[in-house]
């Protein structure tokens, strides 16, 4: 308990001053797109040293991209992400639910990029400050939006499901949970309602080939004690008849040390 605890208090403190900020934009006044879109620029960094040593790794190969600083690789990422769930997420979907939303500007921004715009939008996650963080950005906008808390080491999402289609996501974490539970994907599941789901993640080395992309992921992700079983876990749910993928991007995009693959899954019927 008090891991868990001591957990969802550095969630707390790593949004703390993100708030402050991001109360300071909503009096200025504004709309959602406006103060999302102000708010992300402000408060990303001037360079991403990690890509400017290590390389950033676009469709499984590393480049060099110097002159291209944080907030410019920062809106790649968000353009890849939002038009891969595009593809997928149903067009009369009724409830989207995003586990582990931070203060949910993935969920916003699918909502303002075409996706279901009558759906429940629903931001699951562990820490109270960016829950309400996301509360005051949805209140911008007329979208359907509710939030509640997470444990995304023993994950439990039925009380959040209210939909009759349901689509659920991840982008970056599984990542923090070093071991999933091994029924990861039967709880994913085992509600019929919930029709199918994507995952943002970084750790295709763990059913990849060794390429270079996957070998210096392994070694970066594995010394920091980041997750080492969803791929192996998503894998074994298709074997086993759970779910079926339908696309499947190794390293996508991001810095070389923990590219984001992109995984996408509908449940057997």
């Amino acid at each position: 308990m008090t891991e868990r605890h001591d957990a969802v208090a550095n969630y707390d403190a790593r949004y703390t001053a993100e708030e402050v900020a991001l109360e300071r934009l909503i009096s200025l006044g504004g709309g959602l797109s406006q103060v999302l879109t102000t708010f992300e620029r402000q408060s990303s960094p001037g360079r991403d040293e990690t890509a400017d040593k290590f390389g950033y790794v676009l469709g499984n190969e590393t480049y060099k991209l110097p002159s291209l600083d944080a907030a410019t690789l920062l809106w790649l990422g968000r353009l890849i992400t939002r038009e891969f769930l595009l593809r997928h997420i149903p067009s009369d979907c009724d409830q989207i639910i995003e586990i582990g939303a931070g203060y949910g500007p993935i969920l916003f921004h699918l909502w303002l990029g075409g996706a279901p715009r009558t759906a429940e939008y629903c931001c699951l996650e562990p820490s109270q400050v960016a829950r309400h963080m996301a509360r005051r950005l949805a209140s911008l906008a007329p979208i359907r939006f509710t939030d509640d808390t997470v444990d995304l080491a023993d994950l439990n999402i039925r009380s959040a499901i209210r939909g009759r289609k349901v689509f659920v996501y991840t982008c970056g974490a599984a990542v923090a949970v070093q071991r999933l539970p091994e029924d990861i994907f039967d709880r994913l599941t085992d509600d019929p309602r919930i029709v199918g789901g994507a995952h943002i993640e970084p750790g295709a080395w763990q059913i990849g080939d060794a390429t270079p992309a996957n070998l210096a992921a392994r070694d970066y992700l594995l010394a920091y004690g980041r997750n080492e079983n969803f791929f192996l876990l998503l894998k074994r749910a298709e074997r086993e008849g759970i779910l079926r993928i339908d696309e499947f991007t190794e390293n996508a995009w991001y810095h070389a040390l923990a590219p984001f693959s992109l995984v996408a899954w509908s449940r057997r019927y």
